[in-house]
């Protein structure tokens, strides 16, 4: 018995069969009823579905003969038909010098006699197995045979491709459930609203545009001090203890958080009105953290908020291969400033945000705050929380 020679490519092959992931996977239907239409078709007792790996011959699918089962890749009749690019038929094993003393010859171990594999090519052109037919007494192979045989292979690695598709489609769509899940947690609302518009269309970058928008500055107060004197495990904890529940009433207050800087919560609002419901809503919401810490002996912290409202840019602010996404515009700036300039544990809002909600916000006092980058002194109002 002569061993089958190892192709040229056999990295190649190798390579290509990894990629359908196949080798000893459970049995499916669909190679099934391949496997029990060549064998009826060509009126074979014996028909196999075998994938020819490093060392072994490893049966998918099988009538005759138990599936899952394997071979030595030496004795594998399928060994020398991956080998070849032509099907191989030997109508009489026995005759063949190459199989003439084959194990599965002998009486004994099967007797088989004829044998006839078509190649399982990939669309690389790699052959990973074969679709193979045995008989126990040797017979003649027509041309009306060998092209069913060929043609049920096709089909056999068409179910091989189908399954390789769903299988990446499978993870492609795990993989793309994950990355919207984090990009709706580590960006901003209105970001992946608009990036999920943009791709729909097939666009690749957000447009800029200008509107009006309310903006919301929180700070904590003395953070720096705070910093220095904790570890930064403890100096996270902190931060999501506070900003976690801020966030959720700047959510419910129908706003969306631009950004974190350090310390700083940056939110947005299209409506002035629900800047100062959250504004308010997050001085509650402080304040009640800060009533149930202290007796527990844990640090609190304190806070700072300023508001205003007016027309801002949203624009691309960076280069090609790294933007950021951001309101820009004086209302920004100022809103930001009125947040540095307000006094702890107050809410510090500009006129033109108290004159468009109206009532809703509480006045307790006006003042008039030079602030930086501003020549003129600006008009701005404490809320009453």
């Amino acid at each position: 018995m002569l061993k089958a020679p190892i192709p040229a490519n056999e990295h190649d092959r190798l390579k290509a069969l990894r990629r359908y992931e196949v080798l000893d996977t459970e049995s499916e239907e669909v190679f099934n009823e391949l496997t029990q239409l060549a064998a009826a078709i060509l009126k074979t007792p014996i028909s196999l579905i075998s994938i020819v790996d490093e060392a072994r011959s490893w049966t998918k699918s099988a009538v005759g003969m138990d599936p899952g089962g394997e071979m030595n890749r030496e004795l594998a009749f399928c060994a020398h038909t991956v080998a070849q690019d032509e099907m191989l038929v030997v109508p009489d094993l026995k005759s063949d010098e190459r199989f003439a003393d084959h194990p599965m010859t002998d009486p004994a171990h099967g007797g088989v006699r004829f044998y006839a594999g078509q190649q399982l090519r990939t669309f690389d052109g790699q052959n990973i197995g074969t679709l193979c037919v045995l008989d126990n007494q040797p017979r003649q192979f027509s041309d009306q045979d060998r092209e069913t045989l060929r043609i049920l292979g096709r089909q056999v690695m068409s179910q091989m491709e189908l399954r390789r598709s769903l299988r990446e489609l499978t993870v492609m769509n795990r993989k793309a459930l994950a990355l919207e899940s984090i990009l709706k947690r580590y960006t901003s609302r209105s970001i992946w609203e608009r990036a999920d518009v943009s791709a729909s269309a097939g666009g690749v970058s957000l447009k800029d545009e200008m509107r009006d928008h309310a903006c919301l500055f929180l700070d904590v107060v003395g953070f720096t001090r705070y910093a220095e004197t904790h570890s930064a495990e403890e100096v996270v904890q902190i931060l999501n203890d506070y900003f976690n529940p801020i966030v959720h009433e700047v959510h419910r207050a129908g706003g969306d958080v631009d950004k974190f800087v350090g310390d700083q919560v940056f939110a947005i609002f299209d409506e002035p009105q629900g800047a100062i419901r959250a504004a308010l809503l997050a001085r509650q919401c402080i304040d009640t953290l800060n009533r149930s810490r202290k007796p527990a002996g844990l640090a609190t912290l304190e806070f700072r908020i300023g508001l205003n409202y007016g027309p801002v840019v949203r624009g691309n602010v960076g280069g090609d291969s790294r933007s950021d996404n951001t309101l820009i515009g004086d209302v920004v700036n100022v809103a930001a400033r009125l947040q540095s300039a307000c006094e702890p544990g107050r809410i510090l809002a500009s006129e033109s945000i108290a004159q468009a909600v109206g009532d809703l916000a509480q006045i307790e006092k006006r003042v008039r705050l030079k602030l930086k980058g501003k020549e003129e002194p600006v008009r701005a109002l404490y809320l009453r929380a």
